[in-house]
């Protein structure tokens, strides 16, 4: 028993370690950053639509900025590069789809689009539209991020540009699990270290 006496002083020790971090308690909520931003974006040229039936499938490209009204992180956001793929009803006008934001630190935004092209439709590919982009989620900074952007945009001969406006909410890092789990790691390696030396 004497000899197995540092081994329990051990485990008392690290059990009092750990004790606080396991008690349950309220942490004050990490708050969400919500953050107002406008964009606006230039479309180049894409592969052409396809049809199927009353549907037209398109899938298009485009460079451009995000913009939230703070300033330090205008540099870290831009330049943005915008996917989309979609479908458009003939029929109807609405045109409905998925879309990813890459901006330029790499981190990725996933969205749905939603717009009405019925203008273009009876045009034959030129006039006004618009537009609402709906994310929910990305890698990175924008993990766990979601928002609502709403505009239009115009289609020419030239080309298609789109701009409008809305918000974003960032959701907070998970700093907090990652504290917690340094700490039981720590009490579980100092445990063992103290374990192998009273048997050494």
């Amino acid at each position: 028993m004497r000899r197995l006496t540092p081994v329990w002083k051990g485990l008392t020790c690290a059990l009092t370690c750990a004790l606080p971090l396991l008690v349950v308690r309220p942490a004050p909520a990490a708050a969400q950053q919500s953050l107002t931003v406008g964009y606006g974006f230039a479309y180049a040229p894409g592969p052409p639509p396809v049809v199927a039936g009353t549907t037209l499938i398109l899938q298009s490209s485009a460079t451009g900025s995000v913009t939230p009204a703070v300033p330090a992180l205008n540099a870290r956001w831009n330049r943005v590069a915008y996917t989309d793929h979609a479908v458009a009803d003939l029929t109807t006008g609405q045109l409905n789809g998925s879309v990813v934001m890459t901006f330029a630190t790499g981190d990725q935004l996933f969205g749905d689009l939603f717009e009405n092209v019925s203008q273009l439709i009876a045009t034959g590919g030129t006039g006004p539209f618009t537009q609402r982009l709906s994310f929910e989620g990305g890698t990175g900074l924008f993990a766990g991020a979601s928002g609502v952007l709403t505009g239009g945009g115009v289609e020419t001969p030239a080309g298609t540009t789109t701009s409008g406006s809305g918000t974003l909410t960032l959701a907070p890092e998970p700093t907090s699990v990652a504290l917690l789990g340094a700490g039981l790691a720590g009490v579980v390696v100092t445990t063992r270290r103290r374990w192998r030396a009273t048997f050494a």
